[in-house]
Parts: C-alpha cells; structure tokens; sequence
C-alpha cells in the first residue's frame, strides 16, 4: 500500500529518533524503540484513516452519478416533441 506523503513533519522524527535509539543501546532502548514503533503505527493509521476519508469524499456518489445523466438527458431532449 502506498500512502501519499507517508514521510511527513510528523512521522519523519519518530523514524530518526528511533534509529538513534536502536543505535546507542542506552539502558532502557527497547521500551523506548517499542513506544516509538507504536507513535509510527498510530501517526500512519491516523493518515490511512484520513486519507481514505478524503478518497470517499472525492469520489462522486452514485446518486450524484445518475443526477448528472437526468439533467443531461433532459437537457438533451428538452426541445423534442412529446408522442
């Protein structure tokens, strides 16, 4: 899956300062490296979430889809005689 902008402001220092973490080894780093795994796991399923919300307000609805073709349609035919 690819996430638009998934390296944001927000998510590119949780990934930096995890590296150091994972690197230094100071006591305590794997409560500090888990803590940080989850904010990285929290931040892209936030942006997953509103990325998919925004996805279904673009997307035009099915009722605003046969709107269109009855207003084309009458426009179209608006002049023809009726039988």
């Amino acid at each position: 899956v690819h996430l638009p902008g998934g390296q944001d402001e927000t998510i590119r220092p949780l990934l930096t300062e995890l590296r150091q973490e994972a690197e230094r080894r100071q006591p305590g780093y794997r409560f500090r490296v888990s803590a940080l795994c989850l904010a990285v796991v929290v931040q892209l399923v936030r942006r997953l979430q509103q990325h998919a919300a925004e996805e279904v307000a673009n997307r035009p609805s099915r009722r605003a889809h046969l709107a269109l073709h009855v207003r084309e349609f009458l426009l179209k035919n608006l002049h023809r005689e009726l039988h």
